[in-house]
């Protein structure tokens, strides 16, 4: 069921306000009764509030815990050290049995197991420790994508892989913030499906009988993922280029963060990793650009060894 919410960002004016009435008029009449409906607001912008109306809206806006969005400002700070990082793992028992689960597990060579959060972080680095620890925020927060017709596994590693990608692309000046927005690129994807899986799971039939998912998207919730993502960032607080890259993940327009998004986007797919949704082709080939990062992963099988070290870490318990 639809929950009442008032739209976190901006006021509609009348005549969209009044669009979006025929629309869904249209939508409820055509369906035999429509969508639930949600309340907002129709403000006259040039004087006062002026009436009540109601349109469709996809979902509840996701809150995200103050412990949780000070962990993730933190993942996103280059200058953080590796105590740092103890520090919050410490006062989240989720979060240090992910981190003593990579550590102990047989592909980190283990010699000996290790009991305590500072001794899993120091044998597996800070790199692997800030990764697995943002990776595990952004799966708790949504991870009920049960009957929404997304394969929600592989929707896991797409959101990885364009994670680790969009790390190595950005470099030093974007990395450990573009491997968090890589994460959180479907965030609008995530927060449709989890809330409103029956009617994400219509979208998924649709999208594979051939439409294209954000057409799909748009017609079942008047928005697509890509916009309600940026209006979640949003309301998240965080910085703007976050922000404008999960917006136009899907056209990379904008800086350096939204370009490295989409072209990790773009090569974790010719890398043989769907997005839940559709799966690539087994024509699809990296380009030529990108062949050294290619190498240094151990091609389409490396990136799945990496991905499969990531997702066990990370996975619900």
């Amino acid at each position: 069921m639809d929950s009442e919410l008032t739209p976190p960002i901006a006021p509609l004016s009348r005549e969209h306000a009044r669009a979006h009435r025929r629309m869904h008029e249209r939508r409820r009449l055509r369906n035999g009764g429509g969508p639930s409906r949600i309340r907002t607001r129709l403000v006259n912008l040039d004087g006062p509030e002026e009436e009540s109306m109601t349109i469709a809206l996809p979902t509840e806006l996701p809150v995200l815990s103050a412990p949780r969005a000070r962990a993730l400002l933190l993942m996103w700070n280059p200058d953080a050290e590796i105590d740092d990082y103890v520090s919050v793992m410490e006062g989240d028992p989720a979060l240090t049995s992910a981190v003593l689960r990579a550590a102990n597990s047989a592909a980190s060579w283990p010699v000996a197991r290790v009991a305590t959060a500072r001794e899993a972080a120091i044998r597996i680095g800070r790199e692997a420790v800030r990764q697995i620890t943002t990776a595990l925020i952004v799966r708790s927060e949504f991870d009920r994508l049960d009957e929404s017709g997304i394969d929600d596994g592989e929707l896991w590693d797409h959101l990885l892989a364009v994670g680790l990608l969009a790390e190595r692309l950005a470099g030093d000046a974007h990395g450990p913030l573009a491997f968090t927005t890589g994460l959180l690129h479907d965030i609008g994807r995530l927060s449709m499906a989890g809330q409103q899986p029956a009617k994400y799971a219509r979208v998924a039939l649709e999208v594979e009988s051939g439409r294209p998912a954000m057409e799909a998207e748009a017609a079942a919730f008047l928005t697509d993922h890509a916009a309600w993502g940026a209006r979640i960032a949003e309301a998240w607080r965080f910085p703007d280029e976050v922000v404008e890259a999960i917006g136009s993940h899907h056209t990379g327009e904008g800086g350096a963060l939204a370009t490295a998004i989409h072209a990790a986007r773009d090569l974790s797919w010719a890398l043989g990793v769907g997005d839940g949704l559709a799966y690539p082709s087994g024509s699809s080939q990296p380009s030529e650009t990108y062949s050294a990062l290619v190498e240094e992963l151990g091609g389409a099988r490396g990136l799945r060894r990496h991905l499969r070290w990531y997702r066990e870490a990370t996975r619900p318990r």
